[in-house]
């Protein structure tokens, strides 16, 4: 059987959201957030964060998985599911 399950994608932009809505917003699936005021990279992931878990994502559920090459020493820091050493 094959599990269903969706992506929750994070793309925090300024000067570059034209460029990017235009090659995002041809997929119907996606959902773009704005925010009221400028927030950083930070704040816009956190806004991006909110929404995708009003939506459904279970994030605590891949919190492990994440952290993951931290617990075992293979991987320095994390961002999102990729490593670097």
């Amino acid at each position: 059987m094959t599990e269903k399950f969706s992506v929750a994608v994070v793309i925090p932009s300024f000067k570059v959201r034209r460029h990017i809505l235009d090659v995002i917003c041809r997929d119907a699936r996606v959902k773009v957030i704005y925010n009221p005021r400028k927030l950083g990279v930070g704040g816009a992931v956190m806004a991006g964060n909110l929404a995708a878990v009003s939506d459904g994502a279970d994030f605590p559920s891949l919190v492990l998985r994440l952290i993951a090459p931290l617990l075992a020493r293979a991987a320095d820091f994390m961002k999102g599911m990729g490593a670097c050493q």
